[in-house]
């Protein structure tokens, strides 16, 4: 598989590749709310970068734009290093090391292998969104302020809920949502995150892109 620059859905698989895309960035901010626990949070966009994956496998060559491609060439090698350092702790652990004494979810070597696919996925990610930002620009920032949106309504919805004292629907992953206590008042602060500096982090983030796209409501709203 190579990665370099095919014409736009040049294949069967570029409209469900697009589709996945756009999943992808809508679905970001989901990541607690709407997951599935399998010793980790399964999240939607997760599957969606599985599947566009496949699609890639497929065509056997990865469509991107070449800053995109010298963006991911230090990510590459990043990910040669860290399969490297985890072969050599695997053959040759260091001496007085204990495995034992290290939490785990699926033991050393099985974290060490999730951790660089995750890396993998990451850069799958980079590069899918980044070729459909570059040739669809106006359809993913929908799809980023659509999901933007959702999670700002499901946001403002736990703040009412704990003003008002009323015990909120808690979205499928959410088992106990973060809080924080001023005085008598216990306020939920995360939305569909796990922890509420990310939710921040990602509405300041949506709000700039609103700017760039000329959305001042959905700038103020977010």
């Amino acid at each position: 598989m190579s990665i370099g620059a095919l014409p736009y859905e040049a294949t069967s698989t570029g409209g469900v590749r697009r589709g996945l895309a756009l999943l992808v960035v809508a679905t970001l901010p989901f990541a607690l709310g709407l997951t599935i626990d399998l010793r980790f949070p399964l999240k939607i966009y997760e599957v969606a970068l599985g599947l566009a994956a496949l699609t890639w496998l497929a065509d056997l060559r990865i469509p991107s734009n070449p800053a995109a491609r010298r963006a991911a060439m230090p990510v590459v090698a990043l990910l040669w290093f860290a399969l490297a350092v985890l072969l050599v702790h695997l053959w040759a652990p260091p001496r007085g090391l204990e495995w034992s004494e290290f939490e785990s979810r699926f033991g050393p070597l099985g974290d060490g292998v999730a951790k660089i696919l995750y890396i993998i996925l990451a850069l799958f990610g980079f590069l899918l969104v980044g070729w459909h930002s570059y040739r669809d620009e106006d359809a993913v920032i929908r799809a980023w302020l659509l999901g933007a949106c959702v999670a700002s309504a499901y946001g403002w919805y736990l703040l009412v809920s704990g003003l008002t004292g009323i015990e909120p629907f808690l979205l499928p992953g959410i088992t106990e949502p973060q809080r924080i206590t001023f005085g008598d008042l216990v306020l939920m602060r995360a939305g569909p995150f796990a922890e509420g500096n990310y939710f921040g982090l990602y509405l300041v983030l949506s709000t700039a892109v609103a700017l760039y796209a000329g959305r001042r409501s959905v700038a103020l709203v977010l």
